[in-house]
């Protein structure tokens, strides 16, 4: 009988497992229960997604560019989501999101679905 043991890395946020360190640490960046990727536009009733056009210069040919984005019905205002911040794209790709902001972690406007019960539910046919 052969009985191997191993150090097993659990994220703190979702407890999903890895044997690999740097995967954990990875992963716990990203992980969508971390507080700190949360963000207002999350669930949001507000919030679209567009077609997004911009204009580029590369290799010295001026292109218009297709693209989407996220963008907030009550301010108006195009944003990006937590992958493009996390991965540095806004930084490597200034022409792509020159208009846009990063997804706020607080907001005023925010409208969020209203979850019902079934005890809602009842009480509404009743009435």
């Amino acid at each position: 009988m052969k009985i191997n043991e191993r150090i097993v890395y659990t994220c703190e946020y979702c407890n999903k497992h890895y044997f690999r360190k740097d995967f954990a640490a990875k992963h716990e960046k990203c992980c969508i229960k971390n507080p700190d990727n949360f963000k207002a536009c999350t669930n949001c009733l507000l919030l679209e997604y567009i077609d997004y056009k911009y204009y580029t210069d590369s290799y010295g040919i001026d292109s218009e560019v297709n693209t989407h984005c996220f963008r907030c019905k009550a301010t108006k205002q195009l944003m990006y989501p937590l992958l493009v911040e996390r991965k540095g794209y806004a930084e490597k790709y200034p022409d792509q999101f020159e208009e846009q902001i990063k997804m706020p972690k607080d907001c005023s406007n925010a409208l969020y679905p209203v979850s019902l019960t079934i005890e809602d539910l009842i009480l509404d046919i009743k009435l």
